[in-house]
């Protein structure tokens, strides 16, 4: 793969650098954090999304939240698992198979409770119409 000219050597040392950044210099509850951050803005934006009937102002709003979720650098565990798969494609001298489990995992963690838990329960229990029949 490295004989191929879709990754230029610049991109393999920005590839090395976002590896680096994200598995090497960052705690496991950093990421957690992270996680829980990078999907409450991505379901943010969806709520908000559904309740708007046009649908450019709908795109506009699923390209905001998710220009939030990537300008500050959260974690998600989509994006982090094709950016190590890349890393392993392209034998990337950086990436180190432990600290990968620990991203994803914490990740995936992350991503759960704040797009499932916090905006899934918050929005189950707005559409929960029995707690208005006392």
């Amino acid at each position: 793969m490295r004989a191929s000219d879709v990754m230029t050597p610049d991109m393999m040392i920005h590839l090395d650098a976002i590896i680096e950044h994200k598995t090497l210099t960052a705690s496991w509850f950093a990421i957690l954090i992270k996680g829980i951050f990078a999907n409450f803005f991505i379901n943010i934006s969806l709520v908000i999304a559904m309740q708007i009937d046009d649908v450019l102002a709908k795109m506009f709003v699923m390209m905001f939240g998710v220009s939030i979720f990537a300008f500050m650098g959260y974690e998600h565990v989509v994006y982090n698992s094709v950016l190590f798969a890349a890393g392993f494609i392209y034998q990337s001298s950086i990436i180190e198979t432990i600290p990968v489990i620990v991203n994803v995992v914490c990740a995936a963690i992350g991503n759960y409770i704040g797009g499932g838990l916090i905006i899934g329960l918050f929005y189950a229990y707005l559409n929960d119409h029995h707690q208005f029949d006392n």
